[in-house]
């Protein structure tokens, strides 16, 4: 061997050991913050549904109160804190999430402070205007403002994934992010088992219906992680006879709560549906228990531990009255899958999204491409979307291989999801 040569080979081991170690290295800090983030997820998605089933089981305790109450003063006061309850104990709920989150190694994300920042100044501009947005006891949305303030204020490490606005509806294809990444995907079989009549029949947005919306919201309910209860105007003598009652609550008071019409705290009936009820159904396998077969609140949330993302969904279990008035009877909250979440499919910690959402998708269906935004990724969706040559390609394909799409859980406009797992 010649002089020198030994160095040249030493260069060489060396730097291939560099590689090795920097690639260990990488390798190690992708699956820690991958861990991280799993964990704080599943930490903070529990917390909230956890938080979830003690505000359920607080105004089941007020709605037991209210049975019982002696002057209709007093029932007002009842009523009046199950509400303050229902509206923000969801997003005072967060903070829970927050803490959870650090606690597991989540890291600080700006752009959650950022969306909860620009939902507060939303809802002081339109919320407090009246109409619509109804408010569910006098001085209701300066306290819901007063709520997120407090919580933009803070270090966020936690967001709600499946927020329901108020002023977003769901149930219309421009609100499903499935869509959008069917078309990014070019994914034939998810329009030939939702919406092959659109790649069929689509001419312009002309074509589109108008966007969800109404005269009025359900404003009894948080938008961060709603417990989706009814605040029901009725006698509760036609919903229980006095059997029923005084199982319920034995020492009732028929004098006053028997033949009135008053406020009371009801499960809505689209949500205490068990799983198999369900439009899309479920996706487990085995039946599943009785205390647990209610479809109800749940909680997504989507965390970051360096560049690594997860998302967890878990829900509050317990049992509920056959006939929905809301009691106490709430005791554990498990993991989830996100399909079997509730509004799993809004992705409302995705800032671009919500922007989307709120502020590109009326001038769309006004002005058609031009008014969409150049930045915006789900506008390019949207401008691919409106090209002849690729609906054309989807009509195609199906033509030709459609006998080999196999249907996945979650697409729909059901509002159950858009991905089984985390």
């Amino acid at each position: 061997m010649r002089k020198g040569q030994v160095a040249i080979y030493l260069a060489m081991t060396l730097v291939v050991i560099v590689v090795l170690a920097v690639m260990n290295v990488s390798v190690y800090v992708a699956v820690r913050d991958k861990n991280r983030a799993q964990n704080a997820g599943d930490a903070a998605a529990l917390a909230v549904a956890a938080e979830q089933g003690r505000l359920i089981n607080e105004i089941g305790r007020l709605n037991l109160a209210h049975l019982r109450a002696q002057t209709p003063m007093e029932v007002a006061e009842i009523v009046e804190r199950q509400r303050r309850l229902c509206l923000l104990g969801p997003v005072e709920a967060m903070q829970l999430a927050q803490d959870a989150a650090r606690q597991e190694g989540a890291s600080e994300n700006d752009d959650y402070g950022e969306l909860l920042n620009e939902h507060w100044n939303y809802a002081i501009q339109e919320y407090t205007k009246g109409d619509p947005y109804h408010e569910p006891y006098p001085g209701a949305w300066g306290e819901y403002i007063d709520a997120m303030s407090a919580q933009g204020a803070k270090k966020l490490y936690a967001y709600a994934d499946n927020a329901e606005f108020y002023g977003i509806g769901a149930g219309h294809w421009l609100t499903t992010k499935s869509f959008y990444k069917a078309i990014n995907g070019e994914d034939w079989c998810w329009f030939y088992f939702y919406c092959e009549y659109l790649l069929q029949n689509y001419r312009s947005y002309a074509d589109w219906p108008a966007l969800p919306g109404g005269d009025s919201y359900d404003t009894n309910n948080s938008e961060f992680f709603p417990l989706h209860l009814e605040v029901r105007k009725c006698a509760i003598s036609s919903v229980y006879n006095r059997q029923e009652l005084s199982e319920i609550e034995k020492n009732y008071n028929e004098n006053l709560v028997d033949d009135q019409e008053q406020y009371w705290f009801f499960f809505r009936d689209d949500f205490r549906l068990p799983w198999n009820k369900l439009k899309d159904g479920f996706p487990a396998v085995g039946p599943v228990r009785d205390d647990r077969d209610y479809y109800g609140c749940s909680a997504v949330v989507r965390v970051k531990s360096g560049e690594s993302e997860w998302t967890a969904a878990a829900k509050p279990f317990g049992d509920v009255d056959e006939k929905g008035l809301v009691l106490p009877a709430f005791t554990s909250a498990r993991l989830i899958p996100i399909d079997a979440a509730t509004a799993g499919e809004r992705c409302t910690a995705d800032r671009e999204w919500v922007c989307h959402l709120r502020d590109h998708l009326d001038k769309y269906l006004d002005n058609g491409v031009s008014g969409l935004k150049p930045q915006c990724g789900y506008c390019a969706a949207l401008r691919t979307w409106e090209h002849d040559s690729f609906r054309f390609r989807g009509r195609l394909w199906l033509r030709q291989y459609k006998n080999t799409c196999r249907r996945s859980f979650g697409g729909g406009l059901s509002g159950q999801g858009g991905a089984v797992g985390h």
